[in-house]
């Protein structure tokens, strides 16, 4: 058995990994790759075994290290990453083995099928531009896609409409955003969803843009995005924006604004990677903004309805953290101080809400339960 790890293909991260195959066992060892970033939580590898035919019916170790910033050991079993042998579709890992050192610094292990010719092995379904392509497929070209601008690497960012609206349209508009953090792979997914439903009852009250992926550089470069140096993009919003990505994403906020009747901003994040509540709401401050909570608060009844208990967390509506040092650079904080428009962040858990672990299909059934909302908030 020869087994080789590489990260070399877009969104791809490991850092370093180690090869075990002296064991009874094989394994390989990692650490999700920081690249420059102040956090490391997202990886993305192939394990290649160049001599796959020698035995069947075993199954391989992998173990990630460096999850002390994120959680304590108690939840750590909580985490399901993903693997997709070679020819096959993807499949989660069961509950890992958590091991702890004399100093508290602790790994889990996993267990997938092996031997293989190669398996592909993530921390959440990857979502990238074949995904895009496949969805584009699938609703048969209903949606238009653009190009916005440039990111920072060059890289085009683009935007998906339902309709260009005009001027005097008075069509309420929803602009839909998902992947500040490149890492958070459910937001896509959950999009996705959203964005199919609309696509196939062809009747959407809405004129709605959606950007699935905010920041695709780091998504080209399998960074996790959060917290990167010196801001990401969730934090570099305000009227001087921090970042090239968030310039090109205001600027088409504009441009739908006075295109549509604004009615609602929603950011797509992921929840906490040990979270398993359910997919659960911010809200706007009431303090900071009495008139956009008020109006979040309707929309958020309607979803959390939707959802109802198979996807909702009972506590649904929290209340989003606004920053006093910097107000409005966070995105929802800068529609709702800066535009005065009603925003709101949906928290789409990674790996399992209560004992059911998710699926691209239950991602996408959780995005037409939000879009199924929508419609009903609107009336027709």
């Amino acid at each position: 058995m020869a087994l080789h790890v590489t990260a070399n293909f877009p969104g791809g991260n490991v850092c370093q990994p180690v090869v075990d195959t002296a064991s009874d066992v094989s394994g390989v060892t990692f650490y999700a790759h920081p690249k420059a970033g102040t956090e490391a939580l997202w990886f993305h590898f192939l394990i290649k075994d160049s001599a796959s035919n020698v035995g069947k019916d075993r199954k391989m170790r992998i173990t990630l290290c460096g999850l002390e910033e994120w959680m304590e050991p108690s939840f750590a079993g909580d985490l399901l990453p993903v693997y997709r042998p070679q020819g096959q579709g993807w499949h989660r890992c069961s509950s890992g083995t958590v091991n702890t050192e004399p100093d508290g610094r602790f790994r889990v292990t996993w267990w997938i099928p092996h031997p293989e010719p190669q398996t592909e092995v993530a921390l959440c379904f990857p979502y990238g531009r074949s995904e895009l392509e496949s969805l584009r497929s699938k609703s048969r070209n209903y949606w238009a896609e653009d190009v916005i601008g440039m990111t920072e690497e060059g890289l085009p960012l683009r935007r998906w409409s339902s309709d260009y609206g005009g001027l005097d349209n008075r069509k309420s508009g929803l602009y839909l955003i998902a992947r500040e953090h490149a890492g958070e792979t459910p937001a896509s997914w959950v999009v996705d969803g959203v964005l199919q439903y609309l696509a196939r009852i062809k009747r959407d009250p809405f004129l709605v843009w959606a950007i699935p992926i905010a920041d695709p550089d780091a998504a080209e470069r399998g960074i996790h995005g959060a917290s990167t140096y010196p801001l990401d993009v969730d934090r570099a919003w305000g009227e001087s924006p921090a970042r090239r990505e968030v310039r090109c994403i205001q600027t088409d906020i504009q441009r739908w604004r006075s295109h549509c009747k604004p009615v609602l901003l929603v950011d797509f994040h992921a929840a906490e990677p040990h979270e398993k509540d359910g997919v659960y709401c911010e809200i706007p401050d009431p303090e900071c903004f009495p008139e956009e909570h008020q109006a979040a608060v309707k929309w958020a009844n309607v979803i959390q309805h939707e959802l109802q208990s198979a996807y909702a967390a009972d506590d649904f509506k929290r209340m989003a953290m606004q920053s006093k040092q910097t107000p409005n650079t966070i995105l929802c904080d800068y529609i709702c101080g800066h535009l005065h428009l009603c925003a709101l962040s949906l928290r789409i858990p990674y790996s399992r809400i209560g004992t059911k672990t998710l699926s691209q299909k239950n991602y996408r059934e959780i995005g037409e339960a939000i879009a199924k909302a929508m419609i009903n908030k609107s009336g027709r």
